[in-house]
């Protein structure tokens, strides 16, 4: 079943957050559990991934014309200035930093488009990846309590191990999703509003990378933000790239600090650097569930340990 492993996961994550949803229509549509589990898909879909597939479409699209563009004779001529620009101020500032910033900056388009021909090439993978995490999110909400008795009842595990491990899965998922991903897009969005206000072309782009730098520790938003307010001023749009940084740092930066208290709550309580490294790790052994599954594996982790420590020690 490994071949399926990023499906199932999406499946477990989707299944967790949706059930509290699934419980109500339960109770709404009187124990029918087959029709309150549709009802809670189609939510699901409306309300999640047609929003998604929306502005993945947009972000493709400002993807795709960046490339063109940069290719085109024109936009070669800009990126050579501007990386010019760049490599002549690091010159003055260490005179020995031999930095090729033209020679990088091709480097990546051609990453991008290459990845750009996957992305066209997957779609009908996408599209059958969709439809089996859609059928397990419905068989994983209507017979998930017949899932998780059975696998208490399998385990070699003692019976309270077995869930006190689930639950910690089910709130790692719950803690990942709203104090990661959740401040993640609201940063991102936040950043969009930022690049469309001051002039920062395909601001889609460049606000859903700062969405995935934000998950970075210490430098986050600022990966983006700050390289987006240098091309404003090497553009001459000084004044603009001001206001970008104001707005980076006061609204774009500081969201985190409001909202992450707020949401982690009583999740888990994982120290940024470690958290860094689950996802990375996550995401080299999962692929992209993995910035979800990472963390869970070192919050499975925790349990582990901490119930070996709680062993009696056998003489």
């Amino acid at each position: 079943m490994w071949s399926f492993i990023t499906e199932i996961l999406l499946a477990v994550v989707l299944s967790v957050i949706l059930h509290p949803l699934y419980l109500y229509f339960l109770r709404l549509l009187k124990s029918r559990r087959t029709l309150a589990a549709i009802v809670t898909i189609i939510i699901a879909v409306v309300c999640i991934f047609t929003p998604i597939f929306v502005i993945g479409v947009q972000i493709f699209g400002e993807a795709q014309n960046l490339y063109v563009s940069l290719q085109s004779e024109g936009g070669s001529d800009v990126l050579n200035l501007f990386a010019s620009n760049i490599s002549e101020k690091v010159d003055s500032i260490i005179p020995n930093l031999n930095l090729d910033l033209q020679s990088y900056l091709e480097s990546l388009l051609t990453w991008i488009s290459a990845n750009l021909g996957l992305i066209l090439s997957s779609t009908a993978d996408m599209t059958l990846s969709l439809f089996l995490v859609l059928v397990s999110v419905f068989f994983f909400l209507k017979d998930g309590t017949t899932f998780t008795k059975s696998m208490i009842d399998l385990s070699p595990l003692d019976d309270d191990h077995d869930r006190e491990l689930l639950s910690k899965v089910a709130l790692s998922i719950n803690t990942i999703i709203r104090g990661t991903i959740f401040v993640a897009v609201v940063q991102a969005a936040a950043a969009t509003v930022g690049f469309i206000v001051f002039g920062v072309p395909n601001p889609l782009l460049w606000g859903s990378l700062t969405g995935i730098a934000a998950v970075i520790p210490v430098l986050g938003t600022g990966l983006v933000v700050i390289p987006a307010a240098g091309y404003l001023f090497l553009i001459g749009s000084m004044w603009p790239a001001l206001g970008l940084l104001i707005w980076g740092t006061l609204i774009v930066g500081m969201v985190d600090n409001f909202l992450k208290p707020y949401l982690y709550g009583k999740g888990i309580q994982i120290h940024p650097l470690i958290m860094l490294f689950a996802i990375l790790g996550g995401l080299a052994a999962f692929g992209p569930i993995g910035f979800v599954a990472g963390p869970i594996v070192i919050g499975l982790f925790e349990s582990i340990l901490r119930m070996y420590r709680k062993q009696p020690e056998v003489s």
